[in-house]
This record gives C-alpha cells, sequence and structure tokens, in this order.
C-alpha cells in the first residue's frame, strides 16, 4: 500500500493497482520520474520514491474534500421533497368531502355512516403520502 503520494525515482518500472482511485480494474505501469498516490498497491517491483503530499495534500485526500464539499442532492431527495410539494392539496382535495359530509350529516349519522366518513379520511391521508 502506498502510504502517501510520491514521485518515482531511479530504477526498474512497477505494476500499480489504483483501482481504489480510478475504478480502473487492470494495473498501470509507473515508471521513474512519474507518480504514485496514496492508496495505490504495488502489485510488482520495487523503486525508490520521494514523498511529496501526505494526509489531506494527497491526490485522495483532495478528492475525499471535493466530494464532502460538494452537497449533491440525490434524485431520490429530489422525488422526496416533489412528493411533498404535492402533499398538502392532495389531502385537502380527499378529506373535503369527508368533512362536508360529517358537517352536513352531523347528529343522524348512524355507525355505518361514521365508518364511511373515517374510511375517506384514512383514504385522505393514504393519498396524500402517495402522491
Amino acid at each position: 500500500m502506498v502510504p502517501a503520494d510520491a514521485r518515482l525515482l531511479d530504477g526498474d518500472s512497477i505494476e500499480v493497482d489504483e483501482s481504489a482511485l480510478t475504478g480502473e480494474s487492470l494495473p498501470v505501469t509507473a515508471k521513474p520520474g512519474g507518480a504514485v498516490y496514496s492508496g495505490s498497491i504495488i502489485r510488482q517491483g520495487e523503486i525508490d520514491a520521494i514523498v511529496y503530499a501526505t494526509g489531506t495534500n494527497t491526490y485522495f485526500g483532495k478528492t475525499a474534500e471535493m466530494v464532502e464539499e460538494a452537497h449533491t442532492v440525490s434524485h431520490f431527495q429530489k422525488a422526496v421533497m416533489k412528493i411533498g410539494d404535492y402533499t398538502p392539496p392532495s389531502f385537502s382535495i380527499c378529506a373535503a368531502p369527508a368533512i362536508c359530509w360529517v358537517i352536513t350529516c352531523g347528529p343522524q349519522m348512524g355507525t355505518l355512516e361514521s365508518l364511511k366518513a373515517l374510511s375517506w379520511m384514512r383514504l385522505a391521508g393514504t393519498l396524500a403520502t402517495s402522491m
């Protein structure tokens, strides 16, 4: 494992697995004068190098900072927020008939009518959360 960003010095070329950084599954050949990055794995070879960046100053560290600062909104988050935009109107549209029915029928309502009104209210709540 390469612990820091480093510049390769004199020697033979090496095979470096940079899949943690680039997603590339095949190792790349790094030659003297080239760079290896923190988080890479040396698969084959041996060479001296001079460290030029550590910690958050490495290629990997800078990438992690950019991802952290991006504050992107995912498609799922956008969809959930859009649902919230329609919830109050849809609840009002579905609940209005049930509320009017309860007000107009009032005390004459029997058990069956009460259950129908409750069903309308439950339907309104279900539709409001599913839209």
